[in-house]
């Protein structure tokens, strides 16, 4: 099982889940997760070697639906790369969310760790 497949498994398994952009800065991006991001952190993801950022700073997820995909060799990831220039190395990531707006991340690498309660 993938890195994303197995951060998709995690949210579907909850009712409600929500995002936020917790930082950002020369290290990566990061993104934590939870059931309610005000009080509590369930997943970190980080995102390293930045080349955008399309996105929110904070979203609900549908948990029925991928929160993330990994979308670099595939119709929409061909359309961001033309609109935005993405240079070879980068993998695009789509967000999905409850509104159903285009949120991505574009970067080199990330990785993810369940936060400890």
């Amino acid at each position: 099982m993938s890195n994303v497949e197995t951060i998709n498994k995690h949210i579907a398994s909850k009712f409600h889940y929500e995002l936020k952009l917790a930082s950002y800065d020369s290290d990566g991006l990061i993104i934590m997760g939870g059931e309610d991001v005000l009080f509590s952190n369930e997943i970190e993801i980080t995102f390293r070697g930045i080349f955008s950022i399309i996105c929110n700073t904070y979203w609900k997820l549908d948990t029925k639906i991928k929160g993330i995909e990994l979308v670099t060799n595939t119709k929409v990831g061909q359309e961001i790369n033309k609109k935005y220039g993405v240079e070879v190395g980068y993998f695009i990531f789509k967000l999905n969310n409850e509104e159903n707006l285009d949120f991505f991340i574009i970067a080199e690498s990330f990785e993810w760790c369940f936060c400890v309660k």
